[in-house]
């Protein structure tokens, strides 16, 4: 029978499992700041073309909703001993979205392909002119909704996010093929920046948001601690390492 208060989440005796991800990725999204312009001309200098620009563009969805429910549908299936664990990571990417869109309304930063540059913020009430058929329109990143208004959503990369969240709950999961996760990962920010969507720190700080959550969801059991039995042990691999 199922409790009707959750269980407490394994005792923290070791660092937090957001610690490393915030020690690594605070400086690198602050040098990423520094970088935005010349690494969004390097790689707007590049030439992606055929069969491997539609191979990308097909993998830039890695972390979309699609991707989720095949890999949830082949756990579920195939590993269910990893259901409790995979639900952890699932309630940590429902919470990361409307993470990322809040931010990106309190950010306000033009998108790179305004041409505005990198340090073009608006904050949560500024307001940009944008095109309307041929009519400029003044628009704020709090118009939710409003035609164009996705163009004030820069910071942070929210494909980005979840992608590396999403790589984070499969290299928890399949650990050797933690390599293959991260190339996935990268290979959407990658697209971003080269689809001059966002810059280089959006991609970034996207990153750290999609460590920070997936891992802090994985660790703490968000999901599999209210169903869990009083005396079930924790998860050996209860991302205390890192």
């Amino acid at each position: 029978m199922m409790p009707l208060h959750p269980t407490p989440a394994p005792a923290l005796t070791r660092r937090p499992p957001w610690a490393i991800p915030l020690a690594v990725g605070v400086p690198a999204v602050l040098l990423a700041l520094l970088l935005d312009e010349p690494l969004r001309d390097h790689v707007a200098a590049l030439r992606v073309g055929g069969d491997l620009r539609r191979e990308l563009a097909a993998w830039q969805q890695f972390g979309q909703f699609t991707s989720i429910v095949v890999a949830s549908l082949i756990v579920w299936v195939l590993d269910p001993h990893r259901r409790p664990s995979w639900l952890d990571g699932l309630l940590g990417l429902a919470a990361l979205w409307p993470v990322c869109q809040a931010l990106k309304v309190l950010c306000g930063r033009l998108r790179p392909g305004l041409g505005e540059g990198p340090w073009h913020w608006l904050g949560p009430v500024g307001e940009y002119p944008l095109s309307v058929g041929d009519v400029p329109v003044m628009r704020g990143p709090w118009q939710i909704g409003a035609h164009g208004v996705a163009d004030l959503w820069a910071m942070p990369s929210s494909h980005t996010a979840l992608a590396v969240g999403f790589a984070t709950i499969l290299a928890y999961q399949y650990s050797r093929l933690t390599w293959l996760w991260a190339i996935l990962a990268c290979l959407v920010g990658f697209e971003r920046l080269r689809n001059n969507a966002h810059w280089s720190s959006d991609v970034t700080a996207g990153a750290l948001l999609g460590v920070l959550v997936a891992r802090t969801a994985l660790r703490q059991r968000w999901a599999s601690r209210w169903f869990a039995q009083p005396h079930d042990p924790p998860d050996p691999r209860g991302l205390g390492t890192a």
